[in-house]
């Protein structure tokens, strides 16, 4: 077993199916079916109930399921927070509200840009309602939205806050989900 195929359940489960993990993890299908077949293999268990059109999560690999996510999430700490920025690399997929996009993301982009040049962002402008249900399905890593909260499954942060003439100041937060 190797983080690898753990990163490969969990985007696997999250996306749901191998060939939206496929996309998430920039590998192709068979890569992915080959990861999960071979963390199949190291756990002698079945992961998947592949009996169906769409796989599903057997009792074992929903046992599984929060065990990889700590794997995978203490391997990004470790990386965070022990590695230099310069190191880390991949691809961020993040919303942005009108508001966002017009006001302060430029730059934030270059700031992330300066700290972390390895880190690649796909930014999709779009409304918030919109950009909220992208999160909680999985196909953002993260949204910059304007408001405080969001409700249960996401967590919302303070980032930035911005004035427009005739507005009243706004406090824009990024939920993260998934």
């Amino acid at each position: 077993m190797n983080l690898k195929q753990l990163e490969t359940f969990v985007a696997a489960v999250r996306a749901g199916s191998f060939a939206g993990a496929a996309a998430r993890l920039n590998a192709s299908q068979s890569t992915v079916s080959m990861r999960l077949q071979e963390l199949e293999e190291a756990l002698g268990v079945a992961l998947f109930d592949r009996t169906q059109r769409k796989a599903h999560l057997t009792d074992k690999g929903r046992e599984l399921l929060p065990f990889a996510e700590s794997a995978v999430g203490l391997c990004a700490e470790i990386r965070h927070k022990v590695g230099a920025p310069g190191a880390l690399s991949g691809i961020v997929r993040m919303g942005v509200a009108e508001l966002v996009a017009v006001t302060w993301l430029p730059d934030l982009v270059a700031a992330l840009h300066r700290a972390y040049p390895n880190i690649t962002l796909e930014l999709d402008v779009s409304l918030t309602a919109d950009l909220l249900e992208r999160l909680r399905d999985c196909d953002l890593d993260l949204a910059l939205l304007p408001g405080a909260q969001f409700g249960g499954d996401l967590i919302a942060h303070d980032l930035a806050a911005c004035d427009l003439p005739g507005w009243p100041a706004r406090s824009s937060t990024f939920p993260i989900a998934c």
